[in-house]
């Protein structure tokens, strides 16, 4: 796990239990370890899993990704670039227009 992916992660586990992680400098393996425990128990939620999620029945392609592009879903993802898996798998922000 690197930095960036530490970090990120450390703040999806403080706004799930609204709290700090207190071993952070006690004992940085610890905290990581914590972190990374979090993000096997709970992965994030991507544009795809939430799509079928509230439409089970959307037609995928071979690979498993909507067939449609995001945009077509989600109106704040009117700037596709044509690389649809990338925004199928970015994580979810509740935003549901």
């Amino acid at each position: 796990m690197d930095a960036v992916e530490y970090l990120k992660g450390k703040a999806r586990v403080q706004k799930e239990y609204s709290s700090s992680l207190s071993c952070d400098f006690e004992n940085p393996e610890l905290a990581v370890e914590i972190v990374e425990d979090f993000l096997k128990s709970h992965p994030k939620e991507t544009y795809k899993s939430y799509l079928l999620k509230v439409l089970p029945n959307v037609p995928l392609d071979a690979e498993g990704y909507p067939q449609a592009c995001c945009s077509n879903y989600y109106k704040h993802r009117e700037h596709c670039d044509g690389n649809c898996r990338y925004c199928w798998n970015e994580e979810y922000d509740g935003d549901n227009t």
